[in-house]
């Protein structure tokens, strides 16, 4: 296990864990969610499998803070237009290939929230994603989530991506 010194945003922190990741799969686990027993087996059963794939998701059981489920965020097929309008993927439940990270340069470190949608649309255009309709990851909400933290700077890094072309270029690409 490998501890930072210091806080860093949450693109930096994988970006290390990447860096110093020695396996062929990386899967990412927020620090609130969980992953079911037989997710990672599922996942690398799948991409051994569908060998076009560059990423697994699994659909999501929702928790509150106390762990009480209040609900399930069970998937749809991928689709890259669906998902930028919707953004109905559980970070926590997808596993790709460490390779295809690298190959895209990796989180980019500038942004602070949604991040993962940064890097979510990179990968897409390099391979499909393949989804798993299984409850295999567990997703916490809940008012001191990190994810509910990061609802409050998403609206400036949204614009932030738009003033830098990034999203514009993305729904041009789909819809040219």
């Amino acid at each position: 296990m490998f501890k930072q010194k210091k806080k860093t945003s949450p693109a930096i922190a994988r970006n290390v864990g990447i860096a110093f990741a020695k396996g062929q799969y990386i899967a990412f686990c927020d620090c609130d969610d969980l992953f079911d027993k037989n997710k990672i087996i599922k996942q690398v059963y799948e991409m051994l499998n569908n060998k076009n794939a560059v990423l697994t998701y699994t659909d999501a059981v929702l928790m509150d803070g106390s762990g009480k489920v209040i609900g399930y965020a069970k998937t749809m097929e991928w689709d890259l237009k669906t998902w930028i309008k919707k953004r109905y993927i559980t970070f926590s439940s997808i596993m790709t290939y460490r390779d295809a990270i690298l190959k895209i340069g990796g989180f980019n470190n500038y942004y602070t929230a949604s991040e993962d949608l940064d890097l979510l649309i990179r990968l897409a255009k390099i391979a499909p994603f393949k989804r798993i309709p299984e409850l295999l990851t567990f997703h916490r909400i809940h008012p001191n989530s990190i994810s509910a933290k990061k609802l409050k700077v998403l609206k400036n890094t949204v614009i932030i991506l738009l003033n830098s072309g990034f999203i514009k270029q993305a729904f041009y690409e789909l819809y040219k």
